[in-house]
């Protein structure tokens, strides 16, 4: 996860050294050059004036305050930042599991009646309570009284991420890597013009 957020990170701050490259026209990387992403709209503005993106064009600093890296203008930019920060320091918090389905099918054969054919290949249902997060002795499934053990029955899980400051609730693990690098990817691309 470090390697994913860190990645996403630094592609937004390679994308502010490139426009500020292009604004200057001369190396910068002895420069202390970052895309600035602010908890709010008035730290945000400050990293603007302190110049993190100092020589980039004008017209490239107002598409930077258009994206409103900043809580309540683009959280999940401001997610990704303490995401990134909290990660360099200390583990986040995977909160292990959440129970999302089981495959009934193998109790559905088991039980027909003898010569009936199974229409489907599985069955996934969906559990009534979202046992999130998942507890030691959780019961997910109740077989019939005296049923012996089916390794066969399976189970779908959620990795899920929850670090209180950030994230509230719970969001699957991949569902939020995935929407945070949707994000990036929409911020980069609408740099391109800006670039040339």
């Amino acid at each position: 996860m470090a390697t994913v957020l860190q990645n996403l990170r630094s592609a937004l701050d390679h994308l502010a050294y490139q426009l500020v490259l292009v604004g200057t026209g001369k190396d910068a990387s002895e420069a202390d050059i970052y895309f600035p992403i602010a908890s709010d709209a008035a730290r945000f503005a400050k990293l603007v004036q302190s110049g993190q993106v100092h020589g980039a064009r004008q017209e490239a600093v107002t598409a930077i305050e258009a994206v409103q890296p900043y809580r309540v203008g683009n959280d999940i930019l401001t997610r990704l930042h303490r995401l990134n920060r909290i990660d360099k320091h200390r583990a986040l918090l995977f909160v292990g599991t959440g129970y999302k389905a089981v495959n009934i099918m193998p109790v559905l054969r088991r039980t027909a009646t003898a010569g009936a054919e199974a229409p489907f290949e599985s069955l996934w249902i969906r559990p009534a309570d979202e046992l999130f997060p998942m507890q030691a002795g959780a019961v997910l499934f109740v077989d019939e009284p005296d049923a012996e053990p089916d390794p066969t029955i399976q189970f779908r899980f959620d990795v899920e991420l929850s670090e209180p400051a950030v994230i509230s609730g719970h969001l699957p693990l991949l569902q939020t890597v995935l929407g945070i690098s949707a994000e990036v990817e929409r911020v980069v691309r609408g740099f391109l013009a800006l670039l040339q």
